[in-house]
């Protein structure tokens, strides 16, 4: 065989010792059937020393029975004179018969010649390719041979897929098969196995539904030490379901050998359906029976030799703007196997609320050059081409749409290839790879999460990265996790590394085989395993910790966990099944289920989303989740440590703490001291919350907000903020000195910001660089890069505007637009201006006042690290966000948030309290924990 699974050039028929020209089994001009030592001209039959015109002992001309020393017109015994005329008669008699009979001969040997000759040229042009399954994979050198190259995802090059083939020879299907490693490299503990599905009706809609095929058949190769020990044949009943496994019933036995590498196997003319048709094609599959990892064929083989394999590769965009042209939608990578491909259809489809006046001309282009142009008039639209693909050069296209001025601002449009069936091809089958498709948001995203399968509102989300690879295939590989509150509402997302909702369709692999079958005549497998009746679904399931507290609800260990809330979305095939939600019962220690949750997928995500009452303990501070992807065999990757959820809390100037859950109805929790002033708050990276009074002391809440403890006691004269690193507190006095203590300490002086009594706030930066401002208006932002010791001007251009009435009263510095890092100043009026680094503009830009902000006076600013949306508070205790677009200076206030309505005034917000996640490895008995929940909540929805 040669390398890289090059077709092999043919080494018999022609020219040869074969049937022509060669002296095996000769045909014409040789020592064949013509011209050689054979039937014709040769030592055969005509013309030489055969039956006719030879010089042999022929029939004919020769020294046979015709014209030659034979019974006719030849040298047998000549007549007498004395018996002539008397047997005159007789004479003519037999003179009659000879003729007769010479005329019979010659009508024979016609008739000989003319259905032979013909006969053996069209052998000799049409030779039947003898298939053997032997271990001796010689007999595919005239075959096509796909190539799938090494895979780096698999583990073991024994289950690694490099070639692959199919052939018909006569009646019979053959397969060939060969891996990086060795074949069938088991024990007899833990076998090797071996599934060729085929579809033998070309429908991707009927069958069993793998990686989309609707696969009507399928061989089943088992094996160990390089041997094979059973090879089962199975069809797959249509009145089961399309992904119920135990749709398939046994058919028989087949013949297969292993040798080395490969593996060949042949299908018998009698099993149902293989000869059938003359159509088909095949998937295969490699997997051991202890890990359960498999790899499957690239690309599904069939008759024709060649194969396409066609990816889509999405634009991860949150957005398309409105109007704009020309726009790169979707990207096609194109691989050609075995032979030059040629692309002749594609058929995409959309999805979304967006119409076809949304959508202007849509163009598939090839470096720059239009291959073909259409305009959607449905849910499809044919882009018919003629574009070549050649084995060992990949080729990228790219599918580009116009989006007209008119289009609606907000629509949702989705975009992709239509199915398994979506691209046509000539001289081969193409394989479409990647379910579903990637929605975009027309104009710009929505300020608040919005389930419907398009994921640009989620582009400042916070995210929560787990390591590729880690996961028990690509399908349940959790690549990223976040979780936002925000509107009364609980959303969460979730990114896996291959195909969301997938499925694994291959059940989980089972420890042990029968025994080899006793020798003797193909019959019915027995003895094999019955497989588990069930859907190969995977699932994505959200597990909520609504106390903080891992003594109540269902305790996983090693999590820190006590779940009270679970939310769980199984599907399939790119498809979702079920959207469920389960509370805790804790006098039944089991889970009950309350109904569904809102959930949408693309091709890598999912997003889900509940109302917070949902979650039972809805006035909880403090919640902590974890986004768990499984597949049906208990396999999971989850990311290392939970997501805490904090809620924002306000600081009235008695002391007073608000909170609320969504930002719209606020609850008063405690009053820390009202014999004391207090001025501000801040948080650290664990979501621990710190108000200052104005004369120093420093009070802690760890997420209760009922609960406050005093961790500084040292006095200051007149501070009005406080900022921290995690290890060092920072305050500032409104003379413009800056001090520095820790968690029990007392405070020492850094430096001096400047000579004015004006100060009004401080900030600190991922960096542990310090920001200052004062109230003064058109001054600028002072920045300390050594703790507060010396301080300089941050740029050179002033906040805000000459105004006699307005001032500067907050700062804070974070990512904004883009996640880029922007420092903002809150203004007395609402408006709050920014800058990168205080040198783009004079006066600063600014984002505007929020509306329904009229006679608000203004006091704090803060940022959601999670949904990277601003929040700022007035002195009513009036609370408005701003939801940040993808570029600057876009963006949305939302003006609809409540507020707590303090009559002593609020001075002090604080809502960056949603940690940022914390790399710490989940031990080994927390994901058991995972698994067994997991379990759980699925017999619990079985049985709902």
């Amino acid at each position: 065989m040669p390398p890289d699974g090059a077709p092999l050039s043919r080494t018999w028929d022609t020219d040869g010792k074969g049937l022509s020209n060669g002296h095996r089994t000769p045909a014409r001009n040789g020592n064949g059937l013509s011209g050689g030592r054979s039937l014709v001209n040769g030592n055969g039959l005509v013309n030489g020393n055969g039956f006719v015109n030879g010089a042999g002992k022929g029939f004919t001309a020769g020294g046979g029975l015709i014209n030659g020393n034979g019974l006719v017109n030849g040298c047998a015994k000549a007549p007498t004179e004395e018996g002539l005329a008397p047997r005159r008669m007789q004479v003519l008699r037999m003179a009659a018969l000879r003729k007769r009979f010479r005329l019979a001969i010659v009508v024979l040997l016609s008739a000989v010649l003319v259905v032979t000759v013909p006969m053996l040229a069209m052998l000799s042009v049409h030779p039947e390719a003898g298939m053997a399954v032997d271990g001796d994979f010689s007999d595919w050198g005239g075959k096509v041979v796909l190539s799938d190259g090494p895979d780096t995802r698999v583990p073991s090059p024994d289950l690694d897929i490099v070639r692959y083939s199919t052939a018909r020879s006569g009646d019979g299907l053959f397969c060939f098969l060969e891996v990086a490693g060795r074949m069938l490299a088991g024990t007899e503990r833990s076998v090797d196995v071996v599934n060729v599905f085929i579809d033998a009706d070309l429908d991707a809609s009927t069958g069993y539904t793998l990686r989309g095929l609707g696969a009507d058949r399928r061989v089943e190769v088992w094996g160990h030490d390089n041997l094979v020990r059973g090879c089962n044949l199975y069809l797959f009943s249509p009145g089961k379901g399309t992904a119920d496994w135990n749709g398939w019933t046994a058919s028989g036995s087949a013949r297969a050998a292993s040798s080395g590498k490969g593996l060949e196997l042949e299908l018998p003319a009698e099993w149902p359906g293989s000869g059938a048709s003359r159509e088909y094609r095949a998937l295969f599959q490699v997997s051991d029976s202890i890990s359960g990892l498999s790899d499957f064929s690239s690309m599904t083989a069939g008759p024709y030799g060649g194969a396409l394999r066609v990816t889509q590769a999405p634009v991860d965009t949150p957005s398309l703007s409105i109007p704009s042209s020309d726009r790169t939608v979707l990207g096609l990578d194109l691989v050609a196997g075995g032979d030059d491909m040629e692309l002749r259809r594609l058929v995409l489809e959309r999805s979304g609320n967006a119409s076809d006046g949304d959508i202007g001309t849509v163009r598939l282009i090839s470096e720059g050059r239009v291959l073909s142009s259409g305009s959607f008039s449905g849910p499809r639209l044919s882009l018919d081409t003629l574009f070549t693909v050649a084995p060992g050069k990949p080729e990228h296209l790219e599918v580009r749409l116009d989006i007209p001025a008119g289009a609606k601002r907000g629509a949702v449009l989705g975009i992709g290839l239509a199915g398994h069936d979506s691209v046509q091809s000539a001289r081969g089958l193409a394989t479409v790879k990647g379910f579903g498709l990637w929605s975009y948001y027309l104009g710009a995203p929505p300020g608040r999460i919005t389930i419907d399968g398009a994921f640009g509102d989620w582009v400042l989300a916070t995210t929560h990265p787990d390591p590729v690879g880690d996961g028990h295939g690509p399908c349940v590989d959790l690549l990223d996790a976040r979780a936002i509150k925000e509107g009364g509402m609980v959303s969460f997302l979730a990114r896996v590394d291959g195909t969301m909702m997938g499925g694994e369709t291959i059940p989980p692999p089972f420890q042990g085989r029968p025994k080899a079958a006793p020798s003797g005549p193909p019959g019915p497998p027995s003895g094999v395993i019955e497989q588990p009746v069930l859907v190969p679904y995977d699932t994505v399931t959200v597990l909520i910790d609504t106390d903080a507290s891992n003594r109540t609800g269902c305790s996983m260990p090693g999590t820190g966990l006590g779940a009270e809330v679970s939310l769980s979305v199984k599907g399939i095939g790119g498809r979702i099944l079920s959207r469920e939600a389960f509370l805790w019962a804790e006098a039944a220690r089991s889970w009950i289920r309350t109904g569904e949750v809102a959930a949408e997928r693309d091709p890598a995500r999912m997003e889900l989303q509940v109302p917070a009452a949902l979650l039972g303990n809805a006035t909880a501070p403090r919640i902590r989740t974890l986004v768990v992807a499984s597949d049906w065999g208990g396999r999971s990757d989850s990311p290392g440590a939970p997501i805490e959820l904090f809620d924002p809390v306000q600081l009235s100037a008695n002391g007073t703490i608000y909170f609320s859950s969504d930002g719209v109805t606020w609850s008063a929790q405690t009053t820390i001291n009202s014999d004391l002033n207090w001025r501000d708050l801040c948080t650290d990276s664990n979501g621990y919350v710190y108000a200052i009074e104005n004369k120093g002391t420093v009070y802690k809440s760890t997420g209760d907000w009922t609960s406050w403890s005093r961790i500084i006691n040292s006095p200051l004269n007149r501070s009005v903020a406080i900022a921290t690193d995690d290890t060092y507190f920072y305050a500032l006095e409104s003379n413009g000195e800056t001090y520095r203590a820790s968690s029990g300490g007392a405070w020492s002086k850094q430096g001096v910001v400047g000579g004015n009594n004006d100060f009004e706030d401080l900030c600190i930066d991922g960096a542990g660089n310090l920001y200052a401002i004062r109230s003064e208006t058109c001054s600028t932002v002072f920045n300390s890069t050594d703790g507060g010791q010396n301080w300089a001007a941050f740029g050179d251009k002033n906040v805000g505007s000459a105004s006699e009435f307005v001032t500067n009263v907050a700062i804070l510095r974070g990512p904004g637009w883009g996640g880029t890092n922007y420092t903002f100043v809150l203004q007395s009026d609402g408006n709050v201006r920014y800058d990168t680094d205080g040198k783009t503009t004079d006066p600063w830009n600014t984002t505007g006042a929020p509306g329904n902000s009229s006679g608000q006076e203004f006091m704090d600013i803060d940022l959601d690290l999670d949904t990277n949306e601003l929040w700022i508070a007035a002195l009513s205790g009036k609370v408005y966000s701003f939801n940040f677009s993808s570029s600057a200076p876009d963006g949305t206030w939302n003006t609809t948030l409540g507020n707590s309505s303090d009559s002593n005034g609020i001075w002090a917000i604080a809502v960056n309290i949603i940690p940022e996640f914390r790399d710490i490895a989940l031990p080994l008995g927390g994901l058991i924990a995972i698994f067994v929940t997991v379990r759980r909540l699925r017999r619990a929805g079985d049985r709902a």
